[in-house]
């Protein structure tokens, strides 16, 4: 799951869907549906948030 969100946020930012601190609704609004499609699931844009939180502090991105 993670791996897809991954991909998603990299497409995302790519488009220029992340401002200098922060994400886009729009980022978070597609990578909800990638994965609720994928994993058939259901994701908020919160959980994705909290995703890329505890990435930031596991990983200093």
């Amino acid at each position: 799951m993670e791996h897809v969100l991954d991909e998603v946020l990299r497409d995302q930012r790519n488009l220029d869907n992340k401002s200098d601190k922060a994400w886009k609704r729009v980022a978070y609004n597609t990578a909800v549906a990638k994965l609720s499609a994928n994993f058939k699931v259901q994701v908020t844009w919160k959980n994705v948030k909290n995703r890329i939180k505890l990435w930031r502090s596991w990983y200093g991105v």
